[in-house]
């Protein structure tokens, strides 16, 4: 694993719960009827590398769900007729009883872990899949919600 120069691994991360369980997920609409389903693909920004567990990315907003899935990477805001059509919005009712959740979102989460926002909205999926592998070592479920 080559990560980048100075990088290295937060000891721990900052968790946090949340109050409202309705978040939104934009999925291929072939996968729609199996949502909400946690994956290990090793092609997206926090999947385990090693595939030991699945995760699921959702916003608790639609904007920020559209925009990670549609629009994230593209070099202007038009999304191909094709790939919308090709695509299903999933709002899901999550026992919030049972999460845990990182906060890689927040300028005082990402600060307090030591991380910068460059590395974990950046193409380099490397790192931050070495973040997500985190999981095993501090014993949090596998929910990185936007």
């Amino acid at each position: 694993m080559s990560l980048p120069a100075g990088f290295s691994l937060p000891a721990t991360l900052p968790t946090y719960t949340i109050g409202e369980a309705l978040v939104h997920r934009i999925c291929a609409t072939a996968f729609a009827s199996k949502e909400p389903s946690f994956r290990a693909t090793r092609q997206h920004r926090f999947d385990d590398p090693k595939l030991s567990y699945g995760t699921l990315c959702c916003a608790r907003d639609f904007g920020t769900c559209f925009l990670e899935t549609l629009l994230r990477g593209a070099s202007n805001l038009v999304v191909r007729k094709a790939d919308y059509r090709a695509r299903s919005l999933a709002i899901l009712l999550l026992d919030t009883w049972r999460l845990q959740l990182v906060d890689l979102f927040s300028t005082a989460g990402v600060a307090s872990a030591g991380l910068d926002l460059s590395l974990l909205a950046g193409q380099n999926y490397e790192a931050t899949q070495a973040i997500s592998a985190l999981h095993s070592r501090i014993n949090l479920d596998h929910f990185l919600v936007n």
